[in-house]
């Protein structure tokens, strides 16, 4: 139940930057398609940068995962 409140919290927060910055906004994502705002891919390349040494120093530190499982990253 925890796991899933903390989960629900994160997902609003996540939409709640989403809409903050018009990118679920039909325009801004063609716009992207077009190539004509790079806004859209910019955010996705800042999760990346962040998320990807996270998840390194986790698995590194030998986690778990909230299921109880070890952390383990495929890396193909």
């Amino acid at each position: 139940m925890r796991l899933n409140v903390i989960g629900m919290l994160f997902g609003i927060a996540f939409g709640g930057v989403l809409a903050a910055s018009n990118l679920h906004e039909y325009d801004t994502i063609h716009a992207m398609l077009r190539l004509d705002e790079f806004d859209v891919f910019w955010f996705m390349a800042s999760a990346i940068a962040v998320s990807a040494p996270l998840l390194y120093l986790l698995e590194r530190r030998g986690m778990n995962t909230p299921f109880g499982g070890e952390l383990s990253l495929s890396r193909s």
